[in-house]
């Protein structure tokens, strides 16, 4: 749990939760250590005593919305017309680092099934440091991209459920 330390929301059956992300050689998530569950809080006061009291540094950035709903949604009626690049590489990436944080093996496992649908929708955010200036990438998603990338979120949504803790609205760190 060493490296840089920042605030993530999260927003799941329109409740917002509140973790700690941390970003190294290996990014991931606070967890406890007991239970091996997300350490998640109410809000960024809560959050932000936690990490005072254990002695933890936060980044003084704005924090980001992940809006799991969204990914919720898609996935009742999925198509690839509705694939919001940002929402969707912000939601992978969140379930690869909530994967690596608790040891699960079966998130993302074949990369080389799934590396072609990750790099459509990671060049579909048109980053300024990696699109050209004027240029802008529409990702075009195939049936059997729809399908992997269903199946992928599928997964990670559920992993995301079983792992984050019940925010404990009363408990004040």
């Amino acid at each position: 749990m060493t490296g840089t330390h920042f605030i993530l929301r999260y927003r799941l059956d329109q409740v917002d939760g509140y973790l700690i992300w941390y970003g190294d050689d290996v990014d991931g998530v606070v967890i406890d250590s007991e239970t091996r569950q997300i350490l998640v809080f109410s809000n960024p006061t809560c959050l932000r005593n936690y990490a005072k009291n254990i002695g933890m540094q936060l980044a003084d950035e704005d924090i980001s919305l992940y809006d799991v709903d969204t990914i919720q949604s898609w996935l009742k009626t999925p198509k690839n017309k509705t694939v919001d690049c940002v929402s969707f590489l912000n939601a992978w990436n969140l379930f690869a680092d909530v994967a690596a944080s608790i040891g699960d093996s079966n998130f993302d496992s074949n990369r080389q099934k799934t590396n072609k649908i990750y790099n459509k929708l990671f060049w579909g955010n048109n980053l300024p440091v990696v699109t050209p200036p004027s240029k802008h990438y529409e990702p075009i998603l195939t049936a059997r991209d729809v399908k992997i990338l269903q199946e992928v979120l599928k997964y990670g949504l559920f992993m995301f459920r079983q792992a984050v803790q019940p925010i404990d609205r009363g408990k004040d760190y």
